[in-house]
């Protein structure tokens, strides 16, 4: 695998590929680095040099590249460094007097001490800056190694931490955090030192990289402690509690913590192929938790990381370390996020073949594979590509993650191995949450129709399932939601573990069932919504998407009804169904999808503020099964609403979030589709007696006499009134429902009475209008308020007076200028020229009371019509316009002759045409794609 291009030769000094390395000396040449690299001639692009100035004498390192003389390497550095007067003489000559050849006796330095007297006294004095136990514990003719000096440093951190460990971090004795930090850096600066003066000797490498390792634990734990304590858990609070300690570092622990990571980072370049140095190197890199330093050096760590893994894949310690690390370097910052984000885009393509290659080999190591899972969340996070990579591209991608999303259902599982798999679960579902937003079909069919060894939505129904039945087992119980909840939970946190594996699997299930399907407005009727395909999809694919989700409807609202005490869960339910009703709403009603949805928004929940967000994703999915667009059979979602008592838990509904506008949106929109479903069977059981005596039927009229209650109705318009300045959608579905209602009020078996004119009696006309107005360009109001004044005209009781008002309140301009808006929209321009036939109509006899005055209110408004619009220049380009439309030839031909008649205004009832009559007994046909 080559990582990356050739570099220029400028910039061959250094051996790391993406920038140069801090430290220029080495000890390979290039041949030798080349051998050590890869055995594979494509696995690395990887350059290297030689320095001659400090490469190692053979004469004083063995067969296997362990330095053979510490001492001896000391006095070279120093004299590298600049420092004192030594002998000419080779110090690294084998015939050395006093020499030992035992490069592993710890003693051999104090024995064999190549200088004089003198020479040691100068060498203590200098040496001193590096270590003050140095210069105690030695006298004037010997001197402690730097070898000794760790291995006493490293038994001691060893010693604290086995103590620790036996204590029990929370019960240990604590010193003072600014004393114990200050002790720890400076153990870290000598540390540090030490292998910067003896790069080339293995055994300190060895020692000062796991001191490196057992530092950064503890100021891990300093910090931790720094932590205040007592946070509740994420699902429990209003605000998502910050689970993972942070520190902020200085100028100085920041140059602290890059020479400790410069020094790992040359011992690893400098023996690659050491499996203990590279095993706790990458402990060490992955225990530094200044993350913020970790990805100042992204690049050469990412190289030596990689390098690592491919060339000790059969070590678990290794990969899980360099997994960790990867994890690490790939994680959400708030410091430089863009600058970061860019980062682990580049690295993704490098670093997740090398991640799904580890975790195949160590598989059953759930704390390895977990953060190989961890790693990839962080990879595919908002990353197209690293998505599509993983999902299309990587044969071992989609088999990985089913097998972390396995449920190990075994009896008596202790606590600790119950967390590890719940560990592992959560983090698998994420990285398939990851994969399952990208938008194109190629990967959500990856994942939804993967089969074989995959079987992703098994997987995820598994997880969803098992992991809910085990919190009801237990009978876990649950606090308040917060709609902000944080992907950060607690690792020891089981309830917690157990909410986000179902949150996320719900979510995951959501995303798969968007697959490029969205109801969008039909231009030919903005107000009827249907599908439509981009003709770039391939239907074929989403089709096949969509038969292999119908089986997760069941477990999904399984979920959201054995659940109701964990609002979490019926908030991301919720979700997942709005989204599969697009597509499943027959298999969602079949199921008791209506019932749940009722029960939902007739229960009183936890906390108001929060319930109003599950009762408006409640009322969504009412929505969708009510929609034009839904496939459930439409006489058993109308039996269904009248059986659970629907209409009226929507209308409690609109009282209890009177000022939530999301809530009265959506509950509007539901009460839209339902009258809708209401007068589509109304009208098809005209003329059928056996469908009339049908349960359907009879829910239908149950259901329109709900409707047409005055209590409902000025609930109706009087939340119209609230929302229509600064909610188009509110409005929209404000006339239609009233369109709907005045129909079903006009429509009792011919028979006038009072009613009919309820929805005037109180400033109806005033508001109709006001909306018009107000939403002047959409096309839809203009339609329904056009039609409602036409209906309302043609059927009042007290016909002068709603005449007079309409007038008054300016409706000839308004219902005339909509018509000059939107000159391309037929039933706007017959409803249009319906209105203004109905205000000069006389529907009195002559030999009636009153028709006098009615008659002289007809001529009034015809002049009104004739001298302040230009309503017949209007009326005649419609009728052009619209030649074949029979609705508009027809009421614009009976128009502009009563505009043009000399005579008395000619009574509705001689009006001639059976067409015309049957025309302007309806109003807008909103329904029609209905049937």
């Amino acid at each position: 695998m080559k990582l990356f291009g050739k570099k220029k030769d400028s910039e061959k000094k250094s051996r790391s590929l993406f920038g140069k390395s801090k430290k220029s000396d080495s000890k390979k040449s290039l041949n030798q680095r080349k051998k050590q690299i890869s055995t594979d001639a494509e696995s690395s692009s990887f350059t290297s040099h030689t320095d001659t100035a400090t490469t190692m004498s053979p004469h004083w390192m063995n067969s296997n590249g362990n330095v053979n003389s510490r001492s001896s390497a000391l006095l070279y550095h120093e004299q590298v460094l600049g420092g004192g007067v030594r002998s000419q003489a080779d110090p690294f000559s084998q015939d050395e007097p006093g020499r030992s050849s035992n490069a592993n006796t710890n003693n051999s330095n104090k024995k064999n001490n190549p200088f004089d007297e003198s020479e040691s006294t100068e060498y203590n004095a200098k040496i001193s800056s590096f270590s003050s136990s140095e210069s105690e514990g030695s006298d004037m003719g010997e001197m402690e190694s730097s070898a000794d000096v760790l291995r006493d440093i490293l038994t001691s951190l060893e010693e604290k931490d086995r103590k620790e460990w036996a204590d029990g971090i929370d019960d240990s004795p604590k010193k003072d955090q600014a004393v114990e930090k200050e002790e720890l850096d400076g153990t870290l600066r000598k540390t540090v030192d030490r292998m910067d003066v003896e790069p080339n000797d293995l055994e300190v490498q060895r020692l000062g990289i796991r001191i490196v390792y057992y530092v950064s634990k503890f100021r891990h734990n300093v910090v931790a402690d720094s932590t205040p304590k007592g946070v509740d858990c994420w699902y429990a609070n209003e605000k998502a509690a910050a689970n993972r300690p942070t520190s902020t570092l200085n100028e100085d622990d920041e140059e602290l913590i890059t020479d400790a990571l410069d020094a790992i980072l040359q011992a690893m370049e400098d023996f690659p192929d050491d499996e203990v140095l590279i095993e706790n190197a990458c402990s060490a890199l992955e225990a530094t938790s200044e993350k913020s330093v970790i990805k100042n050096n992204a690049k050469r760590i990412l190289e030596e990381v990689l390098m690592a893994i491919e060339g000790f894949a059969d070590n678990p310690a290794v990969v899980s370390s360099s997994l960790g690390i990867l994890c690490n370097l790939s994680s959400p910052s708030s410091s430089n996020e863009n600058i970061n984000d860019d980062l682990r885009r580049k690295l993704a393509k490098y670093a997740l073949p090398s991640i799904l290659q580890g975790m195949k080999e160590h598989r059953d190591d759930l704390h390895l594979y977990t953060k190989g899972c961890k790693a990839m969340v962080n990879f595919t996070r908002d990353d197209p590509n690293a998505q599509r990579l993983l999902a299309c591209k990587e044969a071992l991608g989609l088999r990985v993650i089913s097998e972390g999303l396995k449920y190990w259902q075994v009896d008596k599982l202790d606590v600790f191995s119950t967390l590890q798999h719940l560990r592992l679960r959560l983090a698998a579902i994420r990285v398939l949450k990851n994969l399952s937003t990208h938008s194109s079909l190629e990967v959500k069919g990856k994942i939804a129709l993967g089969g074989g060894a995959a079987r992703l939505v098994d997987r995820l129904l598994e997880a969803l399932v098992f992991t809910g039945k085990d919190l009801v087992a237990n009978n876990y119980k649950v606090g308040e939601y917060n709609a902000n909840d944080s992907d950060e939970v607690d690792d020891d946190d089981e309830v917690g573990l157990s909410l986000a594996i179902m949150r996320d699997a719900l979510e995951t299930i959501g995303n798969l069932s968007n697959i490029e399907s969205v109801i969008k407005e039909d231009p030919r009727s903005p107000h009827m919504p249907t599908i439509h395909r981009s003709s770039a999809v391939d239907n074929s694919s989403a089709e096949h998407i969509q038969r292999q989700l119908t089986r997760v409807v069941k477990p999904v609202l399984n979920t959201v009804r054995q659940h109701p005490n964990r609002p979490t869960l019926q908030y991301h339910g919720l979700g997942c169904i709005k989204q599969l009703t697009i597509s499943h709403a027959d298999s969602i009603a079949n199921h008791g999808g209506i019932s749940t949805f009722l029960n939902i928004l007739s229960s009183t929940g936890i906390a108001e503020v929060n319930d109003s967000m599950i009762h408006e994703r409640a009322l969504s999915c009412l929505t969708g099964l009510l929609s034009p667009s839904s496939n459930a059979d439409g006489l058993d979602l109308v039996a269904s609403m009248e059986t659970e008592d629907g209409l009226d838990t929507i209308f409690r509904s609109i009282r209890r979030y009177q000022s939530n506008t999301a809530v009265i949106e959506t509950a509007y929109e539901s009460l839209f589709y339902l009258s809708c479903r209401v007068r589509v069977v109304l009208a098809s059981i005209v003329g059928h007696q056996r469908m009339s005596s049908g349960v359907g039927a009879k829910s239908a009229r149950r259901l329109e006499s709900q409707l047409c209650l005055e209590e409902n109705i000025f609930v109706m318009l009087g939340t119209l009134n609230q929302y229509f300045e600064t909610n188009e959608a509110i409005s929209q579905r404000g006339l239609g429902l009233l369109v709907n209602v005045h129909a079903f009020l006009t429509q009792s078996e011919g028979q006038k009475h009072q009613d009919q004119d309820i929805l005037v009696s109180d400033g109806g006309i005033r508001l109709v209008l006001a909306v018009m107005r107000r939403h002047g360009l959409a096309v839809a109001i203009q339609e329904y308020g056009v039609g409602l004044l036409a209906g309302i005209l043609k059927n009042a009781i007290s016909y002068d007076a709603i005449r007079r008002e309409f007038v008054d309140e300016e409706g000839i301009s308004t219902v005339l200028a909509a018509m000059m808006i939107h000159p391309d929209h037929a039933a706007l321009q017959c409803h249009g020229c319906d209105v203004m036939i109905e205000l000069m109509a006389i529907n009195k006899h002559p030999m009636e009371q009153g028709y006098s005055e009615t008659a002289a209110l007809s001529a009034h408004y015809k002049k009104c019509i004739l001298e302040e619009t230009n309503a017949v220049a209007l009326v005649q380009d419609s009728m052009q316009r619209f030649r074949s439309h029979k609705g508009v030839t027809h009421y614009g031909s009976v128009l502009l002759e009563e505009l043009s008649s000399k005579t008395a205004v000619t009574p509705l009832s001689a009006l001639p045409s059976k067409l015309g009559s049957s025309i302007r007994s309806s109003t807008s046909k909103i329904s029609s794609s209905f049937r």
